[in-house]
C-alpha cells in the first residue's frame, strides 16, 4: 500500500479558498457538521507538486501581508511638520 503524504499547509490554503456554502446546514444558526465536512474533497497531488504549490502560495501570502502592513500605516507616519494644503498649491 502506498503512503499518501499531504502537507498541512497545502490543505490549509485549499480550505481558505473553499466554498463551504454546500456543506453549511441550518439557517438561524449556520453550522458545519461532520457529515458536511465529509463532503469536502481535497485534491492531492505528488509530494513535489504540493511543496511547489505551498511555496508559491506562501510567497504570495507574505507579499499580501506586507501590502496590508504598509496600507495600514497612518498617513502621518514619518511626517516632520504640518503645513496648510494651500501652501502646496502654486
Amino acid at each position: 500500500m502506498n503512503k499518501i503524504i499531504v502537507y498541512r499547509r497545502k490543505v490549509q490554503y485549499y480550505l481558505l479558498h473553499y466554498d463551504f456554502s454546500n456543506v453549511i446546514s441550518g439557517s438561524a444558526q449556520p453550522q458545519i457538521t461532520r457529515q458536511g465536512l465529509e463532503k469536502v474533497i481535497v485534491q492531492i497531488c505528488e509530494k513535489t507538486k504540493q511543496k511547489e504549490i505551498v511555496s508559491v502560495l506562501s510567497n504570495i501570502n507574505d507579499i499580501l501581508n506586507l501590502v496590508k502592513d504598509v496600507t495600514s500605516w497612518p498617513l502621518e507616519a514619518g511626517c516632520t511638520g504640518k503645513r496648510r494644503i494651500t501652501s502646496f498649491l502654486l
